[in-house]
């Protein structure tokens, strides 16, 4: 089903805070950020990561546009910091929200998933800046 529910951490929702995470053999905190808007079409994230390939602040916008519990493809509009496509396209697949994009010729995406008993969000960044953290609520 596509909203974004299922693919979001069990206990995340608007107005918490989140720690942003690289599991390798150990995990690490990255960043933190704070989740400014989640419902079932809209998420919004606003934070800042500290990597060896980007430090600074972070933006990570998706609306499902079509706003449709049953679609399992569709429109959306994605905002990775001030890079935004509005014509970019979702589907669902499995236990992923698969949202594809592009930023001025650049293909990007997100893979969304629940993960760690639903206690974290897995969020893959793929294309020109290959990426994987692991949102979690701060208690």
């Amino acid at each position: 089903m596509a909203v974004l529910y299922p693919f979001i951490a069990a206990n995340a929702q608007a107005g918490e805070k989140v720690v942003l995470k690289l599991h390798g053999i150990l995990w690490k905190s990255v960043g933190c950020g704070d989740i400014l808007i989640l419902n079932a079409y809209e998420v919004d994230l606003t934070g800042h990561l500290s990597i060896i390939v980007y430090s600074g602040d972070l933006r990570i916008r998706l609306h499902l546009v079509n706003q449709d519990e049953t679609a399992q493809v569709g429109p959306c509009i994605l905002q990775i910091n001030s890079h935004i496509d509005s014509d970019a396209s979702y589907r669902v697949q499995d236990d992923i929200l698969i949202v594809d994009a592009d930023f001025d010729g650049r293909r990007a995406g997100i893979r969304l998933s629940r993960d760690r008993d639903d206690k974290m969000t897995r969020c893959e960044l793929t294309g020109y800046l290959a990426l994987t953290t692991y949102l979690q609520v701060t208690e």
